[in-house]
């Protein structure tokens, strides 16, 4: 799924990547071979979130693994190349393209996120440090949300060559926390998409609906959609975190009867932090990068409207809703009313968010510095 079932329609770039075609998704390959140099352990700062076992002997010890991907030109690795190379790990690409699943591996399988300095869609996909140690710090702190259909793919090592100037790798686990057996994940992007390997059939959502006899509406609206909804609004209510909700960065959680269960979060490099919440909360702010008011690129009501009306908004809750339009003749308005009324019992006082959409001026940002525009358009899922 993660490969050949992912259909990206969500703006202009979403299929633009400067990566070599054998390292991406939907390349032929079945897996390549990830180069690993052997560092010593005083030349890399590490970053943990309470790791297991086995992931922290690995990536812990006197000479470190450090991981680099193949694509990725040797002055941009700040000299790591001159040190000897270890035994190569066979690697998956996931949707991500820079991040693979590690298979056969001495510490177990396991996810790294790579620095890859090529633009992929708008961004160039670099990882500093910075980066690293957030996406850490996020990680230990959504550890105390407290809601039952929430969970997360825990980002529970961080590794950084070459100091504040240096780049990094995470290390992601592939168990969710909580952890609950009997479980397994399917990206929300595979829900609408047709499967590449078999597109006679219709997509997996659509023979979830069938298989239930479900009335798709109410299934789409309270299985898929609200849950998703309500998991971002505890995160943000309990944390002060806005999650970035799109449709690769979260997972529906299904039993052995393809019952939904709960909704999987990953990926917290740009997740955005807002300190007013977490002090009414009482919670300190130990994030060093994306806090709203200190160094967030913009206002504090553009970056609620983008993340959740045009990343979870636009990007997500569209691309699932319109398989009602597409396979049951049904509009989508039914299943907007019903979330729009599931947002506002969340979060009574949506004062944070403007009267309008702001989303992504439609250009590439290959210095990373995005740029917003507002819509004048009012907001469709709250």
């Amino acid at each position: 799924m993660e490969r050949f079932v992912n259909q990206r329609h969500y703006s202009t770039f979403c299929e633009y990547s400067e990566v070599d075609e054998r390292f991406k998704p939907k390349s032929g390959a079945d897996s390549f071979e990830l180069p690993v140099h052997l560092v010593p352990r005083d030349q890399i700062d590490i970053y943990t979130d309470n790791p297991p076992h086995d992931l922290m002997m690995w990536y812990d010890s006197d000479v470190i693994p450090f991981p680099v991907h193949p694509d990725v030109p040797p002055e941009h690795l700040r000299g790591i190349v001159v040190y000897p190379a270890g035994k190569p790990v066979r690697a998956v690409p996931t949707a991500c393209t820079r991040t693979v699943l590690a298979l056969d591996h001495d510490a177990g399988d396991h996810f790294l996120k790579l620095h890859m300095p090529r633009r992929i869609s708008r961004f160039n996909r670099r990882l500093r440090p910075s980066s690293v140690r957030h996406s850490i710090d996020v990680s230990q702190d959504l550890e105390d949300v407290d809601y039952g259909a929430f969970a997360y793919l825990p980002e529970s090592m961080g590794l950084v060559y070459g100091g504040a100037n240096g780049f990094g790798c995470i290390v992601r686990e592939m168990k969710p926390r909580p952890h609950q057996e009997g479980r397994a994940l399917i990206p929300y992007f595979a829900l609408y998409s047709i499967d590449e390997k078999a597109p006679e059939e219709k997509p997996l959502l659509v023979q979830m609906i069938n298989r239930e006899g479900a009335n798709p509406e109410t299934f789409v609206a309270e299985r898929i959609l609200i849950p998703l909804i309500a998991c971002w609004c505890a995160t943000l209510k309990q944390r002060g975190v806005l999650l970035e909700s799109h449709g690769q960065n979260t997972m529906l959680e299904v039993d052995t009867a393809l019952t939904p269960r709960r909704v999987v979060h990953r990926d917290f490099q740009s997740t955005m932090i807002d300190p007013s919440v977490r002090q009414v909360r009482g919670l300190d702010v130990p994030f060093t990068k994306h806090v709203i008011g200190v160094d967030g690129l913009f206002p504090r009501e553009q970056e609620y409207s983008l993340v959740y009306d045009y990343l979870m908004g636009h990007h997500l809750l569209d691309s699932v809703a319109n398989v009602l339009p597409r396979y049951y003749g049904t509009a989508i308005d039914g299943v907007r009313e019903r979330c729009r009324e599931a947002f506002h019992h969340l979060v009574p006082d949506a004062s944070a968010f403007p009267p309008t959409t702001f989303q992504y001026v439609d250009r590439p940002f290959p210095d990373n510095i995005p740029e917003l525009e507002d819509t004048r358009r009012a907001p469709e899922w709250r």
